[in-house]
């Protein structure tokens, strides 16, 4: 599957078609994507996060910069599902 990832939350900003066979490759690609643009110091925490800690982290991030109150995914696919929802995630093929 592919989707799109258009993400521009301070001080990370993604624009990449992401590809995996599952949510988790997505989100392990997603999250390896992350890393690459990130500050040094970002990157150093990002190594040590778990995933549930990087979910809460982008929700966290999302819900201040837009006033939202979005749930933290618990999962991959439930990520996926919230960054489609809020629109930074557009499926390219299934």
């Amino acid at each position: 599957m592919k989707i799109r990832v258009t993400i521009h939350l301070d001080p990370i900003h993604i624009d990449e078609i992401l590809e995996g066979a599952t949510e988790d490759d997505l989100f392990r690609k997603f999250r390896e994507e992350a890393a690459s643009r990130a500050p040094f110091f970002i990157k150093m925490a990002l190594k040590t996060m778990s995933d549930q800690t990087i979910r809460e982290k982008v929700v966290e991030s999302y819900n201040h910069k837009f006033k939202a109150r979005e749930p933290v995914p618990a999962n991959a696919k439930e990520f996926i599902a919230f960054g489609e929802r809020v629109g930074f995630v557009t499926r390219v093929s299934t």
